[in-house]
């Protein structure tokens, strides 16, 4: 349930894309994350860059009433897959963690398994907002398609090759690998080989790369598209991939956009990861987005109050309409009581 703050972005991780359209406001950031181009924006929590990695997905454009929405919704040059980023990827900070230490690699093996998992999830996601809002007529023979392709690449049991069962089929495999972690905590013996499935070999960057041709060419997408990878709050999620992530933004497929978000405060080891020749830079590789150096910050701010103040004032327009609705109604039911007690009098 949404609460009308001063601040309604702060929590717009809990809320669906469609719902963060209904309170959007333009901003220079989102006129700059919008390009067709690698981004990465910079932000304390809570100053909306949550918002603005939701509000590229299809769900959220194709709810937006403004001027420019209509413009931004057939021009955007890419289709974002949003990957809200999950604590739970960091093993390293689980309570078990120490647990599986002694296991060598095995924390790291698990870690980079829950972040395809969510990947894959986010991308089945994308290719179904597709399908609702930019194809039309799509046969169940191109979906089943579509879903043996899936099914092979991620290594998922024979299931009906649909998207929607794809993803319970994922949602699946994370519970069983979670109750493996607890079996090998509790049941291991010294000796026993610690088990090593397919699907742990799976990289998300290599698989989407291959996946998302297979899906544009059965479903005839021929708009020159980009597909971007947007990673939200990225200081949550592992060094490992914070720093494959950075580093991805040097040079990947044409194809692949990253638009990556993250607290301004990085870590000693990303910042030792970031260093080097090599190294993407800003304005070569990427844009950097910094939420506090926007030059539109005043209008934007203005911007927010006019909103609130029209919501507020509608919502207690509305709230006046109620009461006395529910007045007239408790009238005539007196009336309606007293005309009865009449007649029978």
């Amino acid at each position: 349930m949404k609460s009308d703050t001063i601040f309604p972005t702060y929590n717009a991780r809990h809320y669906a894309p469609k719902e963060v359209a209904e309170t959007f406001i333009w901003s220079e950031s989102f006129s700059k994350l919008i390009q067709n181009n690698h981004s990465v924006i910079l932000g304390a929590r809570g100053c909306g860059k949550t918002t603005l990695m939701k509000m590229l997905t299809l769900p959220a454009l194709n709810s937006w009433e403004s001027e420019r929405a209509e413009n931004i919704r057939r021009n955007i040059p890419f289709y974002a897959i949003y990957i809200s980023t999950d604590i739970y990827w960091d093993v390293k900070n689980h309570t078990y963690n120490e647990q599986l230490k002694k296991f060598g690699n095995f924390s790291e093996i698990i870690s980079r398994f829950s972040v395809n998992t969510n990947v894959f999830m986010s991308l089945c996601d994308t290719f179904l907002n597709v399908l609702e809002f930019e194809i039309n007529n799509v046969s169940e023979e191109k979906e089943f398609e579509l879903g043996k392709v899936l099914i092979s690449a991620w290594k998922l049991p024979l299931t009906i090759p649909k998207i929607k069962y794809i993803k319970e089929e994922l949602t699946k495999r994370v519970d069983d690998v979670n109750q493996m972690i607890q079996n090998i905590i509790f049941n291991y013996n010294k000796g026993d080989d610690l088990p090593h499935y397919d699907y742990f070999n799976l990289s998300f960057v290599t698989s989407i790369e291959s996946i998302i041709p297979i899906f544009e060419r059965i479903f005839k997408i021929k708009n020159n598209k980009k597909w971007a990878l947007c990673f939200d709050e990225l200081e949550f999620a592992p060094i490992w991939l914070q720093s494959e992530l950075f580093v991805s933004l040097r040079s990947r497929k044409h194809y692949i956009l990253y638009k990556l978000s993250a607290s301004p405060i990085l870590s000693s080891d990303l910042e030792n990861c970031l260093k080097g020749t090599y190294r993407a830079t800003t304005g070569n590789d990427y844009e950097l987005i910094k939420m506090w150096n926007s030059s539109d910050n005043k209008e934007f701010s203005i911007a927010l109050i006019t909103s609130l103040l029209k919501r507020n004032i509608q919502t207690q327009v509305l709230i006046h309409t109620l009461n006395q609705t529910k007045f007239t109604i408790k009238k005539v039911i007196v009336m309606k009581r007293e005309v009865i007690f009449i007649n029978k009098c």
